[in-house]
């Protein structure tokens, strides 16, 4: 075994070792980062894990796709495997389905068009793939619902009294 192959699995197990709960944390943190910088992080790969090169292909699809419907069959074609394979690839390298992630970025396209303002809100809705104004409404109040839970979570649990 080559030095590089026996690093890549060290390093691989220990990352394996991190959990779904470290995955979705460093994929909240790069919230507002590209998708580069996401696939970044998703590419310290697992073992089952997708590849670099299906990690960038795939983020890459994604995002040039942003306002249309995105097939996940299409996605784990794009990767070359199966649909099932492929949801549990990608799940083991983001720490969430294909669905939430793209979920999430559409809703970071839209934050970054409502900070540049220069469309209304439905417009905007529908440039991010959102079926309606009401539908981006909704999962924007659903990932501010979601974020503020884990803030919570996370900060101190009790006062002095």
């Amino acid at each position: 075994m080559h030095l590089e192959n026996a690093f890549d699995g060290y390093a691989s197990s220990n990352l394996a070792s991190l959990g779904a709960d470290d995955a979705e944390r460093r994929l909240s943190e790069a919230g507002n980062l590209g998708s580069a910088a996401l696939a970044d992080i998703a590419s310290k790969s697992t073992m089952g894990g997708l590849a670099p090169w299906q990690i960038k292909r795939v983020t890459d699809h994604i995002e040039a796709n942003i306002s249309e419907k995105l097939c996940l069959d299409r996605l784990a074609a794009l990767a070359r495997l199966s649909t099932s394979y492929f949801t549990a690839a990608f799940r083991r390298n983001f720490g969430i389905s294909p669905y939430a992630y793209i979920t999430r970025r559409r809703v970071e396209f839209a934050k970054q068009q409502m900070a540049e303002g220069s469309l209304p809100l439905c417009e905007i809705a529908l440039e991010c793939g959102f079926a309606d104004q009401a539908h981006l409404s909704r999962v924007y109040r659903h990932d501010a619902d979601r974020l503020s839970t884990k803030t919570q979570a996370s900060g101190p649990q009790s006062r002095n009294a």
